[in-house]
């Protein structure tokens, strides 16, 4: 695993942080002489967070100072997409070079395709302001990305106390922070345009749990005064044969709570939050789930927890990871479920089994189909963060 582990890192760093944030990356062909489109890019600063926290994690874990020096490439992107649209504050999905020609083949057409009024440019895909003017942005941003880089904040955060970059890190969730307040917690581009997907009260809580702990003075109070509606909330319903993503984002905002939480009721409220959580899914086979639980609670005994995360790693295929048609429903022997007019496994499937995908665990196990046979190869981010979380609780041994 840690020889997976050493050759996941080298070839995301290669081929998988175009302009320093993670992107799909659709190739001429498997030998990859030449790189076609970058793909995904509307999640890429999503993704961009969750290699943050990896990065807390693996620096946790190693004490390395080639990690540090990584962290502040992360940083630097980060700083981009918080000033490049114009608007201080609001994180674009995506921000690139506007002559890059892989670039150009998403940007041409995202949104709702090629924007009449403005040639070259989809719907959604703007030029920078000021000083990143030969750049073009992406816009749509949803609370997955808040979600997502508030979980690399401040999991650089707790785990980094290196002086300058703990200092960037501060300024960053300042500047976010600020911004949502401004704009009253919705989430709006320089363009007007609100996102449907607005941002919800425990991403709030969330957010400002990592302002609490960065700056207490500015954050703590108005903290204190919305933590109660994540306090008094049940724990998220979570399914299985779904949509999967938004338990990924409950899982990443009640990690943020309970592992920064300094009051002690309240980080045993946060904590009982994840337990509940945990039961709604240890039979899902999910690594990173499992993880973030053993973290944030320091469950680190609990054997169905370790033994998912551990037996998850191990049966993750080897890199680089091609996109590929998976069709299990044919399969002999396997029992399934129907649901909503989809057919499901019954069980969830082992991972080599499962459709590749961005990011695995936030995909239903239980999925059957999906995939292709293109030549596009996905970062293998979702191995990294889950090894990397548990190296830094000693369940796994560390790649240096």
């Amino acid at each position: 695993m840690q020889r997976k582990a050493a050759e996941c890192l080298l070839n995301y760093q290669r081929y998988h942080q175009p302009h320093g944030l993670t992107a799909d990356i659709l190739f001429d062909s498997r030998e990859r002489r030449r790189v076609e489109k970058l793909e995904g890019i509307g999640d890429a600063a999503t993704w961009t967070g969750h290699y943050l926290a990896a990065l807390g994690f693996r620096y946790d874990a190693t004490r390395s100072k080639e990690v540090l020096l990584e962290l502040g490439k992360v940083l630097d992107s980060l700083e981009v997409l918080t000033h490049v649209s114009g608007k201080a504050g609001f994180l674009a999905r995506f921000a690139g070079p506007a002559d890059d020609a892989a670039f150009e083949h998403y940007y041409s057409v995202y949104g709702a395709g090629a924007d009449p009024a403005r040639p070259g440019l989809g719907t959604w895909a703007f030029r920078g302001a000021g000083a990143y003017s030969n750049m073009v942005w992406l816009s749509y941003t949803s609370r997955d990305v808040y979600i997502a880089v508030n979980l690399g904040l401040a999991t650089a955060w707790r785990l980094v106390p290196d002086g300058p970059q703990r200092a960037r890190l501060k300024v960053l969730v300042e500047l976010i922070l600020d911004r949502l307040i401004l704009d009253g917690w919705a989430i709006t581009d320089p363009e007007g345009h609100e996102s449907r997907w607005r941002s919800t009260p425990s991403m709030a809580v969330a957010l400002l749990r990592t302002g609490a702990s960065v700056n207490p003075g500015r954050y703590l109070k108005i903290y204190q005064e919305k933590a109660r509606l994540a306090l008094e909330a049940p724990a998220p319903t979570l399914c299985g044969r779904c949509d999967y993503f938004p338990n990924n984002l409950e899982f990443a905002i009640h990690h943020v709570l309970a592992a920064l939480e300094t009051e002690p009721a309240w980080r045993s409220n946060y904590q009982e939050k994840l337990r509940q959580m945990w039961a709604q899914v240890s039979d899902h086979l999910n690594a990173w789930f499992a993880v973030l639980y053993v973290s944030a609670t320091g469950d680190l005994e609990n054997e169905r927890a370790v033994a998912t995360l551990q037996g998850a790693l191990l049966d993750y295929p080897s890199i680089p990871r091609w996109d590929r048609a998976v069709d299990q429903g044919r399969r002999p022997g396997l029992a399934t479920v129907t649901e909503e007019g989809k057919t499901w496994s019954r069980y969830a499937l082992p991972v080599r089994e499962r459709v590749p995908t961005d990011f695995l665990w936030q995909r239903s196990p239980f999925q059957l189909q999906g995939g292709g046979n293109g030549p596009l190869e996905y970062p293998g981010l979702d191995f990294l963060l889950a090894y990397w979380a548990a190296c830094a609780h000693r369940l796994l041994k560390p790649a240096h």
